[in-house]
């Protein structure tokens, strides 16, 4: 037997036999013996028994503190054991004082309620409760008779009243009929609802339509959906004025690990309940504070001390009042007429009435052993991870774990929350980390797509160049699958070259590639020794006369000019004159002034193009890309194409601008080049090539290469694949894209009805 006599064990020999066996009673009537002669197993004990019949008790194990389970007393133990009986009824006992309450903050009173069980193992807890509320009410009979004599004067009473008072009774009646042959708690779970609707029945007649309450008494309620696709439709059919259904075990709000079968902790009602009530009172971060400290947790080995089950966090902020009223508002039924209470059994009355067995892990979540505590952060684990695994077993959470793997996706803008929602959708992936995230994030788990995506949590994760060692520690701990830069700085700062130093896989390009953006000076010159399109330039730095170089190339070209911070300053280093003179005051603020620090110390001056704009983004292994649906963005501030650049006023996709003919000849003149060339230099380019075009009269031009996804082309984009962005992003990673042409699948986009001026946009 286990060393804290968690599950229960009896032996009984005599000069013929020796048997063992989980319950007293059985022994007792298959061997017709007495009680005194059943004994328990010791905790940490064994029986051994010899060929020759020779018996006896070793100790192999070191007996711990005696934790014996409760709920074993509670529902599987039979009930004609001497001491389950006297516990069951003793709970039953305990429940009344509550029910009084509840029925008097309910308008209710005994004399217009009906007790009642739910068959079949409630029945002596059920007796326990009409005992107590029979004695209750004798009590205050006694108390009336004594008020009647008090002070030597008699309380004149007619002969009917009286005759109504001394025969007042608890009204008791068997109100549900159960067959017997129906099991519904350890039925497989995809059967379990569809029988729960044919396991109950009413009798009828017992409880007046309109007039009366309905008590009825269950040993225990665990996943709630027995209750509400059976036993509440049932009650009701009856027209009971109310319904008070009374478990006579606390909440149960953590899974068993030591053999009874509630390992899914997203089953349980308490759960849920709590669940729902931290997303209605904004306290969703502590779901994700839980998940993070769960997932630490489960990389310690279990010898390294103390487990702590970090899942008793989730309840901490509730009263168990607070849940047992969200508990019956998630299991009425939306067609159900009488208003639901639920009241459950404290914690302490269970103490009281199983003084014996202590061992309450389920409701309180104080497991006996570092195994149990662990196995309720790994169930944690898995819930928020969309597994409908059990939480042990063969097919364990540790196995699960090791099959996917979380993902860890860097920045802080919609852009991040777009690729964190799509990476989500991968089967292969765990968690989408984001670091940091932002306030958008993280309310992925629970009801909003059950076990269609992972969850997406912020995590504190500090970026810091050069090293970066903060983020690769990160990545060492959780067992990052893959990591998704976002933002350029990032890139430009080499956070690709540390993290592939680690064998960490990555999707974005090293330093070396990232110049691609974060020089437009390396870039002008790069694409024009590869013969790709772009505008005519010149490049002029502040020293050696660069400023007055620059000011005489804006007088000496036939054409208008933009001017352009070659290095990076959040997509606002660009400036789009209208005329001469506001070119050359856009140079001295970028030269002289600094208006963008180190990015303005050198600048390009290209020609002016004209036409439409459209942003590519492209999926590259560092040989193949794969082209994603072109998008087109709004750059200027103000409406009419006016004002200044920024980063992205907002993005459509796919834009009518580049037909499938054009978007050939930008993968042939324009991207596959640019994968060559930076390939031909010794700069492999991993990630998002993210070309900026416009649509000249001669053809596409590049305007600006970007080294990682486009905000918000990202935004419009992602929602129109069909594939697996974790398996595109991760084969890129490897260098090993396959079927490029055919790895990006497109969804339909469903043509619109022609809008009118005043129309209502939804």
């Amino acid at each position: 037997r286990d060393p804290s006599g968690i599950r229960p064990a009896f032996y009984y020999a005599d000069d013929d036999f020796i048997t063992v066996c989980s319950e007293a009673p059985l022994i007792q009537t298959v061997f017709g013996v007495q009680e005194d002669k059943v004994h328990p197993l010791p905790p940490g004990q064994a029986l051994c028994i010899k060929r020759s019949g020779a018996w006896s008790l070793e100790q192999i194990l070191v007996p711990l503190a005696l934790k014996q389970c409760s709920f074993e007393r509670i529902y599987f133990s039979r009930g004609n054991d001497a001491g389950v009986y006297r516990e069951r009824e003793e709970l039953g006992r305990l429940l009344l004082p509550p029910l009084l309450k509840l029925l008097k903050s309910s308008g209710l009173s005994l004399a217009n309620t009906v007790l009642s069980f739910i068959p079949n193992t409630s029945e002596l807890a059920f007796l326990g409760l009409a005992k107590q509320a029979q004695d209750h009410l004798d009590r205050e009979k006694a108390e009336l008779v004594k008020a009647m004599g008090q002070n030597g004067s008699a309380v004149k009473i007619d002969e009917a009243k009286l005759h109504e008072l001394l025969s007042a009774k608890v009204r008791t009646e068997k109100v549900v009929h159960k067959d017997a042959k129906i099991r519904t708690f350890i039925q497989e779970d995809s059967s379990r609802e569809h029988l729960t609707m044919h396991a109950y029945d009413i009798h009828y007649g017992t409880v007046r339509r309109g007039q009366d309450a309905v008590v009825a008494l269950d040993d225990s309620i665990v996943r709630g959906n027995t209750l509400k696709n059976a036993i509440l439709r049932t009650l009701d059919k009856m027209g009971p004025t109310q319904i008070v259904v009374v478990s006579s075990c606390p909440q149960i709000r953590y899974p068993d690990v030591y053999g009874i079968d509630m390992a899914k902790l997203g089953d349980l009602a308490a759960f849920k309940a709590a669940i729902g009530l931290l997303k209605e009172r904004g306290k969703e971060h502590i779901v994700n504070e839980v998940y993070r400290l769960c997932r630490e947790e489960l990389k310690a080995p279990l010898s390294s001390g103390t487990t702590v089950n970090h899942v008793q966090k989730i309840y901490e902020s509730f009263t168990p009042e607070e849940i047992s009223l969200r508990i019956a508002q998630d299991v009425t039924p939306d067609d159900c007429k009488a208003k639901v209470h639920i009241l459950y059994q404290t914690v302490e009355d269970l103490h009281r009435a199983l003084p014996h067995h202590s061992g309450d892990w389920y409701f309180t979540g104080d497991y006996p052993t570092p195994g149990g505590a662990r196995v309720c952060c790994r169930a944690f684990a898995l819930w928020m991870e969309g597994s409908s695994q059990r939480c042990y077993g063969i097919n364990s959470a540790l196995s699960f774990l090791r099959a996917r793997r979380p993902v860890l996706v860097l920045g802080s803008g919609a852009r991040e929350h777009a690729l964190a929602w799509k990476l989500s959708k991968s089967p292969e992936v765990s968690v989408v980390f984001v670091g940091p995230g932002n306030g958008g994030i993280g309310n992925s788990y629970g009801q909003a797509e059950p076990f269609d995506s992972s969850p997406m949590v912020n995590v504190d994760v500090a970026i810091s160049a050069p090293k970066f060692e903060e983020v690769i520690t990160f990545c060492r701990q959780y067992d990052v699958g893959l990591v998704v830069v976002g933002p350029e700085q990032m890139l430009a700062d080499g956070l690709a070259d540390q993290l592939r130093a680690e064998d960490i896989p990555v999707f974005g390009p090293s330093k070396a590639a990232a110049q691609i953006e974060a020089s437009k000076a390396f870039a002008k010159d790069f694409m024009k020794r590869h013969n790709i399109p772009t505008a005519e330039y010149q490049t002029f730095s502040a020293q050696n006369g660069g400023v007055e170089a620059a000011l005489k190339y804006i007088d000496s070209v036939p054409f208008d000019v933009v001017v352009k911070a070659s290095g990076l300053a959040a997509g606002k280093g660009v400036v789009v004159p209208e005329t001469a003179e506001e070119a050359k005051a856009a140079v001295r603020e970028c030269l002289e002034a600094k208006k963008f620090g180190d990015a303005g110390a050198e600048v390009v001056l290209e020609e002016r193009m004209f036409g439409p704009e459209c942003s590519i983004l492209a999926l590259c292994d560092g040989k193949r890309i794969a082209v994603l649906p072109p998008a087109q963005d709004h750059k200027r501030i103000f409406d009419g194409d006016r004002g200044p650049n920024t980063g992205g006023m907002g993005a459509f996709a796919p834009t009518p601008v580049v037909k499938p003919e054009m978007m050939e000849q930008i993968r042939k003149e324009i991207l596959m080049p640019t994968i060559d060339g930076l390939r031909a230099e010794g700069k492999p380019f991993i990630g998002c090539l993210f070309a900026g075009l416009m649509i000249t009269a001669n053809g596409p031009k590049v305007i600006e290469f970007n080294c990682r996804f486009g905000d918000p082309e990202t935004q419009a984009v992602l929602p129109l694949l069909e594939c697996d962005l974790y398996h595109v992003l991760n084969s890129c990673a490897q260098g090993e894209l396959v079927n490029p042409d055919t790895a990006i699948g497109v969804s339909e986009v469903p043509a619109r009805d022609a809008l009118h001026k005043g129309s209502l946009l939804t």
